[in-house]
């Protein structure tokens, strides 16, 4: 994609982002990092499992002892806190 004739950076990659972008983007990751620290632990490590392991729902829950529908819950509710604690966040860097 093109703006006014300038190939957009993000479209080719970090070696053609700017140095400001750069530091957003550190500072979103530690936002981030920040509120997952927050969350309870059995949610924080449901979003470990599901979302960045990749693990499915039954193989999550063997993973923390329950079974496949709490680990699904533990997720919702870690997603709902996330999203409500890093939705001013977001909103802003937009």
């Amino acid at each position: 994609t093109t703006v006014g004739g300038e190939l957009l950076a993000e479209e080719h990659g970090p070696e053609l982002r700017t140095p400001l972008e750069h530091v957003l983007d550190e500072e979103r990751r530690a936002t981030v990092i920040a509120a997952l620290g927050r969350l309870p632990e059995a949610q924080a490590e449901a979003v470990r499992l599901h979302l960045l392991v990749g693990l499915g729902w039954e193989q999550t829950g063997e993973q923390l002892g329950c079974p496949p529908a709490t680990a699904r819950t533990r997720y919702r509710e870690a997603l709902a806190k996330l999203q409500r604690w890093l939705g001013r966040f977001v909103h802003e860097q937009a």
